[in-house]
């Protein structure tokens, strides 16, 4: 149904406006938030946005599995579950998310382009059309200097399918699959600070006054040389701070004054000021509907009690249309 799906973007593309960040990674977040949180219900969020109730249940769990990993190997305070239904009203800073997204992909960084439209739409697959994305082929033999960019597409599921601007022209993708054609999956707008920090070693450019990183994402830099020292200087400080943690996991990251200046740095992009963080969300303490996911029920007793009520569903179903035959065959 196309006007379903339409309405399914529309609603997404809501979530986009939400969060102020062009990151399918930060809506997918926000998205899981909602669920746990939100005021409306969760099939119904599941209605409003077009995804499945048992693949939001089946994620939830795996996301509960990697937190309890987390907390194993100290990463996380032992609580961290617990606490979160007391801290459910705060609302992360997206940009900070994103920025360890990015961080974390790289190198699956696409560089993106607007051409010249043929005509002026508000229409978001007309502005596809016009976007040109592409890549940097590594060549076989492994040589810098035998790389070359490679054309592709972004997918039409993504949220930033559409989207003609950027603040830079630079996306971080999850993965990339050729179907009809060679597609780029869950993307997320970079941040110049995001791969200064957490990429390759970055370097300046004299000639061209650019601050390049692993020979392919380019940022316009003229003061390029006096930025350096400082950005070589936090990422100094992050290896640091994580040197530390590796060898104290109750060490607390949160003490590190230079984590604290970094952190600064992804959140206002460098500029040391930044839009107010939006007020944080008054949430109604709904009622728990019947058939919501309990995260802390047991994950295979959840699944068997799901395989019971599915089979009693089939068993209705089958017995309604017997006993409608057997009323037709009688007349």
């Amino acid at each position: 149904d196309q006007n379903k799906r339409q309405a399914w973007q529309a609603a997404r593309m809501g979530l986009v406006e939400s969060i102020g960040c062009r990151s399918d990674h930060c809506v997918w977040a926000y998205i899981m938030q909602e669920w746990k949180f939100g005021d409306i219900k969760q099939r119904d969020l599941c209605r409003q946005l077009g995804m499945s109730f048992e693949r939001m249940c089946s994620s939830m769990f795996e996301r509960k599995h990697l937190c309890e990993a987390l907390v194993m190997v100290g990463l996380l305070p032992n609580r961290f579950l617990w606490n979160e239904w007391f801290d459910q009203d705060k609302m992360p800073d997206w940009a900070l998310v994103r920025a360890a997204v990015v961080g974390g992909l790289y190198p699956n960084i696409m560089r993106v382009e607007r051409s010249t439209p043929r005509f002026q739409s508000s229409n978001q697959a007309d502005k596809g059309k016009w976007m040109r994305y592409s890549i940097l082929q590594r060549h076989y033999t492994r040589q810098e200097g035998m790389s070359y960019p490679k054309s592709l597409n972004l997918h039409p599921n993504s949220l930033c399918f559409g989207q003609d601007l950027y603040h830079y022209p630079w996306l971080a993708f999850y993965t990339i699959q050729h179907t009809t054609k060679l597609y780029a999956y869950d993307v997320s707008e970079v941040s110049p600070f995001a791969l200064m920090l957490f990429g390759e070693q970055p370097v300046f450019n004299d000639h061209t006054k650019e601050v390049e990183i692993g020979g392919w994402a380019r940022f316009i830099c003229p003061d390029g040389s006096r930025l350096l020292p400082l950005v070589l200087a936090a990422r100094t400080a992050i290896q640091k701070a994580l040197e530390r943690k590796l060898g104290d996991v109750r060490h607390d990251l949160g003490s590190s004054k230079a984590l604290q200046v970094c952190a600064q740095l992804l959140k206002s992009n460098g500029l040391g000021y930044r839009m107010p963080s939006p007020l944080p969300p008054r949430r109604n303490k709904k009622i728990r509907s019947e058939d919501a996911l309990d995260e802390w029920e047991d994950e295979t007793r959840y699944l068997e009690r799901k395989d019971r009520e599915h089979e009693e569903k089939n068993k209705n179903v089958w017995a309604a249309a017997k006993r409608q035959v057997e009323t037709s065959q009688a007349w």
